[in-house]
């Protein structure tokens, strides 16, 4: 079954693994509840978009390829948000705390603790 996720920021789009393509740079609403019921539906599944893709392991670790660069790191949950700390190619990017929130036939996943910008994802597996 394939689900449409949103996820992560316009503004980083080019560096940033977890962005895709942009949809929308204004805050979400108050979404931070849902994402500990949405982190376990996606464990081991792909996200991808145009841009490339991810897999969210239940071990903490993530894996994908984005923009044709390795995408390698960890994550945690945190206070209720998804918080990761990856590297694209090699290099460090700023670690985010995002949320994940069932809209409309899918999961929209926003940066900066749902105050960020979202972007489109395809969920597979």
């Amino acid at each position: 079954m394939k689900i449409l996720f949103l996820a992560a920021s316009l503004a980083l789009a080019a560096c940033d693994p977890m962005s895709g393509i942009a949809t929308d740079s204004a805050p979400m609403a108050d979404t931070m509840s849902e994402t500990s019921t949405v982190l376990p539906e996606i464990m081991g599944k792909t996200l991808s978009n145009e841009a490339g893709y991810v897999v969210i392991m239940s071990d903490g670790s993530l894996t994908g390829e984005f923009n044709g660069k390795a995408l390698t790191g960890s994550w945690t949950e945190e206070d209720g948000y998804f918080c990761r700390k990856v590297q694209l190619g090699g290099e460090a990017l700023p670690d985010d705390c995002q949320t994940f929130t069932r809209v409309d036939g899918g999961i929209l996943l926003g940066r900066e603790k749902g105050q960020g910008s979202t972007a489109l994802y395809e969920v597979s597996g």
